[in-house]
């Protein structure tokens, strides 16, 4: 997760969902400047890119990082 982010950042490109047909009708993003990407998806030209990633070990420990690029 953690190299497929910077390399999305780097690349200024967002790689498209696997996985995701639909988006969960109860999640209300009205509002929220989100994008689910359908196709790879260019992050040229929209600011600063910002992405996140978690992880959550066996013992119980839990960790987060987010980054940014200007």
């Amino acid at each position: 997760g953690l190299m497929k982010l910077v390399l999305a950042l780097q690349s200024r490109t967002a790689p498209r969902n696997l996985h995701m047909a639909t988006l969960n009708p109860s999640i209300d993003v009205t509002g929220f400047d989100v994008v689910f990407p359908q196709s790879t998806t260019s992050l040229v030209g929209l600011g600063a890119a910002i992405g996140g990633v978690s992880s959550f070990g066996f013992g119980g420990s839990n960790s987060c990082a987010v980054f940014r690029r200007v």
